[in-house]
């Protein structure tokens, strides 16, 4: 979504840079919101009405997707939240975690492996002058 804002934002050619970051900011924001929760909108608001919306337009909707009381659709309401937050934090430490040893790895590969290689390389550079320069220049 983030692609789809930014292009749509380009796309309206803003003239200072401060207004295009500002429509940016907004269109990602209501991009977000409406990833992360249209489900929860669907079950508060649409869910309850959908067989009586489905019987009045002629259409077939299984009972399965109708409440059948508030209570129903109220459960089914705090099981979605709570999967959302759920899932939200869990990624976010799973992301922060993976992170961090991703970072600590490649600090130790390159304290371990690269620091010492390149260290040898100018000390072996310094020892053997490259032929045909002059004594005492440096290569």
């Amino acid at each position: 979504f983030r692609s789809i804002a930014g292009a749509l934002t380009r796309w309206e050619c803003w003239r200072t840079e401060s207004q295009h970051e500002d429509a940016l900011i907004a269109k990602i924001f209501i991009f977000e919101v409406f990833n992360n929760y249209s489900s929860l909108f669907y079950i508060a608001f649409v869910r309850a009405h959908i067989g009586r919306v489905a019987r009045a337009l002629g259409i077939d909707a299984p009972d399965s997707e109708e409440c059948t009381s508030s209570d129903e659709c109220l459960h089914d309401l705090e099981l979605q939240l709570g999967a959302i937050l759920f899932a939200k934090a869990i990624l976010f430490k799973l992301i922060t975690v993976a992170t961090v040893r991703l970072t600590r790895a490649t600090r130790l590969l390159y304290n371990e492996r690269i620091v010492p290689c390149v260290n040898g390389l100018l000390r072996r550079s310094a020892l053997h002058p490259r032929a045909g320069s002059p004594k005492g220049a440096s290569p």
